[in-house]
């Protein structure tokens, strides 16, 4: 009996409560309701008193996103960029002139172009004085150190690939140099003119028609002109590639340093379709240049070819084309066009001719050219100035960039 009255008393309890849980949640919904309703009100107003017209939108039916299908135009035809590149002036990175100065050592019948100025030393006693100075040249070559490339004591993650295709190309024109130095001009002395132009063009270097005494001036120019040319189309190929976007030049650099690939054709790098149809154009148009300068059925011609053009991909990517070398204002400067300015020389790799940008308070005030250098520091000339109303203080920030974006070469590029 008692058992069944506490229950009672606790049902009670309970029941007390839960209405009084009830009786707050009926008045908290009629709050909603009264909010709600005042809120419609309000609207209703605002669209009878202020609304004039309405217009309704129909809902899409088809999505404008990037999976809809799409065709790119593709140009019937897409313009050579090696004529503006043979043009350029500009800072060539050292890595990329190194491995192109070693072709100096490449034989002569390695450059078709090259080769045809051979015959023009007409005279036997001419060729015979040209293999003299080509076994005494490489003698001396033998004597000196190969120098190490500039890449070995850079940063960066393709470094170590750069200066080991580098360091390769060294020993294969190294055994073509002891091969030169142990030949004797006096085995000439009994041979035809057409058979010493045929000994000469695979004995001599390229090197060697530049530095013989007794070669032609005309010759000369036209075998240094190939060279400069050979020199620019790379470089115009590595600021090509430098304009890629990073995320494909690194994946191409990653591809090389996995195993050097024949790169005739561009397409073997990852990714390459996906480029804009002209960028990959003008890249393979530079590539195909470059292979018409050498003797294609020469396989160590190729071989070398193909690493000049493999270091201007790495380069690309180890050192973007629009490199910045941070450096600062050394003395408080007047920003005026023509002034010298004294900037510190924060890295080796700064050079004569390169383009400085000059920021005051983290705005560019003016721009420079570099005039001098020594090992205190750096020497240069104002061009453009921005920011008249207030001198260049020392420690301002100053950005070196190995290539003026004013350049002829970008002019290539345009579309």
């Amino acid at each position: 009996m008692n058992g069944a009255q506490s229950l009672l008393t606790r049902l009670g309890n309970d029941l007390t409560q839960v209405r009084q849980e009830l009786a707050f949640v009926q008045a908290l919904f009629a709050d909603e309701q009264t909010r709600v309703a005042n809120i419609n009100a309000q609207r209703a107003a605002v669209l009878q008193q202020y609304v004039t017209y309405v217009a309704y939108v129909r809902p899409r039916t088809v999505s404008a996103g990037k999976e809809t299908p799409s065709r790119q135009l593709v140009p019937a035809i897409v313009a050579s960029p090696v004529p503006v590149c043979l043009k350029q002036s500009v800072a060539i990175p050292p890595e990329l002139r190194e491995i192109v100065s070693l072709l100096r050592e490449a034989p002569v019948r390695w450059f078709p172009p090259i080769v045809l100025h051979l015959p023009k030393l007409e005279r036997p006693a001419l060729l015979q004085s040209l293999a003299v100075s080509t076994q005494a040249r490489a003698s001396q070559a033998m004597q000196m150190t190969t120098p190490a490339s500039s890449a070995s004591s850079a940063t960066g993650i393709f470094a170590a690939s750069i200066a080991n295709i580098y360091s390769a190309n060294q020993q294969v024109f190294r055994s073509i140099q002891t091969a030169r130095a142990s030949f004797n001009p006096a085995t000439l002395a009994n041979q035809s003119w057409s058979a010493q132009v045929g000994v000469l063009s695979g004995l001599a270097a390229v090197g060697d028609l530049l530095n013989s005494a007794l070669v032609h001036a005309e010759i000369i120019s036209a075998v240094s002109r190939s060279l400069q040319q050979i020199s620019s189309v790379a470089t115009c190929l590595y600021t090509r590639v430098g304009q890629a976007p990073p995320v494909d030049r690194l994946e191409w650099a990653n591809f090389l340093t996995k195993g050097m690939a024949s790169l005739r054709n561009l397409a073997v790098l990852p990714g390459w379709n996906t480029q804009n149809y002209i960028d990959r154009q003008q890249m393979q148009l530079l590539v195909d240049w470059l292979y018409q300068q050498i003797d294609n059925t020469d396989m160590t011609a190729v071989s070398v070819m193909n690493d000049v053009i493999a270091t201007a991909i790495l380069l690309a990517s180890h050192a973007p084309v629009d490199e910045i070398i941070a450096g600062a204002v050394a003395l408080r400067t007047p920003p005026v066009v023509g002034n010298p300015i004294r900037l510190t020389l924060p890295s080796l790799r700064v050079a004569h001719g390169m383009s400085v940008q000059l920021y005051s308070a983290g705005a560019l005030a003016a721009r420079a050219v570099v005039t001098d250098l020594d090992s205190g520091g750096v020497h240069a000339t104002i061009t453009d100035v921005y920011k008249t109303d207030q001198p260049l203080e020392a420690n301002d920030v100053a950005h070196f960039t190995a290539l003026d974006q004013n350049a002829v070469i970008h002019r290539a590029f345009q579309k």
